[in-house]
């Protein structure tokens, strides 16, 4: 009987090792061996502009280094890498903002509306953020505040 009791300890012990160890670390969304495909999007519903600067989009490259682009304005922008680097944990991350961000300078679209960054891996959508303009506008439009996004890959 002791016997028995031992070997259904142990099986169960097994199942619940089993699971848990190997099923989190084979199915964890944030598991990724390199390469693997990072699609960074920026969708505005006018042109984004920055008044006396440049419209600066930062991204992390298919090496895991800063990468930045420089607009005069800027409405729909999107970019493919195919990710080589093993370095983990890597955090993929989009950001537009003003040249002139640290004078004063600012992000504004032509009419009222929104700013949307999308970071896709694989083709899934991970992480998004969308910005309202401010309600009332002047000569150089409505101000946009945008916030960078983030994606970690274990």
């Amino acid at each position: 009987m002791k016997k028995l009791q031992f070997i259904l300890a142990v099986l169960i012990l097994l199942v619940i090792v089993s699971c848990t160890n190997k099923e989190d670390s084979v199915n964890s969304p944030d598991t990724l061996s390199s390469p693997f495909t990072v699609k960074y999007e920026i969708i505005a519903k006018s042109a984004i502009i920055s008044p006396g600067s440049s419209v600066i989009v930062s991204y992390i490259n298919s090496t895991g280094q800063l990468q930045t682009e420089s607009f005069s304005s800027l409405t729909n922008w999107n970019k493919s890498i195919n990710v080589t680097s093993n370095v983990r944990p890597l955090t993929m991350s989009l950001s537009i903002v003003s040249s002139g961000a640290a004078n004063g300078g600012y992000l504004a679209i032509a009419n009222i509306g929104t700013v949307t960054q999308n970071i896709y891996i694989n083709g899934v959508l991970k992480s998004s953020s969308t910005n309202n303009s401010a309600s009332t506008g002047s000569s150089f439009g409505y101000k946009i505040a945008s916030s960078p996004i983030n994606y970690t890959v274990n």
